[in-house]
C-alpha cells in the first residue's frame, strides 16, 4: 500500500460540490462526520481512558462503532473523485483523468490547513502531514521544480477546477448556487447530528454518566458544521 498525502483547496472541493447536489450532499456529510468522528474519539476513548480510567478492551468496540459511524464514511466519498493530474504544475489539455485515491488506499487522518483539506493514506503519512510547516505556495513550486524532492515526492496537491465526481448510476444530478449549498449544508448537519444523538443514546451508562455524555453532546452539536464550513461559508 501507498504512503501518501493528498492537499485539496477548499475551492476545488466546493465547486464539486455545487456542480451536484447529490456529490454536495455526500461530500458534506463526510466532512462534516469527519469532525463528529474526531470529537467522539477524543471525548470517549482517549478521555474515557485518561479521565474515567475505563479499560482498553471496553473501549474497543466503541472505537470500532465511532469508524462505522453510518453515512460518513470519507473514504468511500474520495474514492469517487478524480482529477487531471498537473506535470511540472501544469494541466494539460488532453491530461488523462486519474483516481484521487488508489484502490485499497484508505484515509487515516484528515486536517484543514491554509484553505487546504489534507489527507493521509497511514499514519507515517499521517505523521509527515501534521509535522509539514512548508507553505503551501513553496510546496508548489518544488512540485513543478522538484517533483522528487522527499518534501513532495508522496504529495497530491489539487487546486482550481481540476476535481470531478464520477456520477452514481450514471446520474448527473442537479446543479446548485452558494444559497443552494447553505441549505444542502445545513440539511447534513442535522442528518449527522441525529446520527451522533442516537450513538451517544445508545452508549452504556455504566461507562459514561449522563452527565458526561450531556457535556460531550453539547460541544458535539455546538460545532458539528465546522469541517465543511470552509466549503459553504456559514457561520457559527
Amino acid at each position: 500500500m501507498s504512503s501518501r498525502r493528498v492537499y485539496v483547496h477548499a475551492h476545488s472541493l466546493q465547486q464539486v460540490c455545487l456542480s451536484d447536489r447529490c456529490a454536495g450532499e455526500e461530500i458534506l456529510s463526510a466532512l462534516i462526520g469527519v469532525g463528529v468522528k474526531k470529537r467522539l474519539f477524543n471525548r470517549l476513548v482517549q478521555d474515557g481512558q485518561m479521565l474515567l480510567g475505563l479499560p482498553e478492551d471496553r473501549l474497543d468496540a466503541i472505537r470500532r462503532r465511532i469508524v462505522d459511524l453510518d453515512g460518513t464514511n470519507l473514504t468511500r466519498t474520495l474514492r469517487r473523485l478524480h482529477h487531471y493530474p498537473a506535470l511540472h504544475g501544469r494541466t494539460r489539455s488532453n491530461t488523462p483523468l486519474e483516481p484521487l485515491f488508489r484502490d485499497g488506499e484508505e484515509v487515516v487522518a484528515s486536517c484543514f490547513d491554509d484553505n487546504y483539506y489534507t489527507f493521509a493514506t497511514d499514519w507515517p503519512a499521517a505523521e509527515r502531514m501534521y509535522a509539514d510547516h512548508v507553505p503551501i505556495k513553496d510546496l508548489r513550486r518544488l512540485l513543478t521544480d522538484s517533483p522528487d524532492d522527499p518534501r513532495v515526492a508522496d504529495l497530491t496537491l489539487v487546486r482550481g477546477n481540476r476535481l470531478v465526481l464520477t456520477p452514481q448510476d450514471d446520474r448527473i444530478g442537479e446543479r446548485l448556487t452558494p444559497v443552494d449549498l447553505r441549505h444542502v449544508a445545513r440539511s447534513a448537519q442535522k442528518r449527522v447530528s441525529g446520527l451522533a444523538e442516537g450513538f451517544l443514546e445508545d452508549l452504556d451508562r455504566s461507562l459514561f454518566p449522563d452527565s458526561y455524555l450531556g457535556l460531550i453532546r453539547d460541544n458535539l452539536l455546538d460545532s458539528i458544521g465546522d469541517s465543511a464550513r470552509p466549503l459553504w461559508g456559514g457561520r457559527r
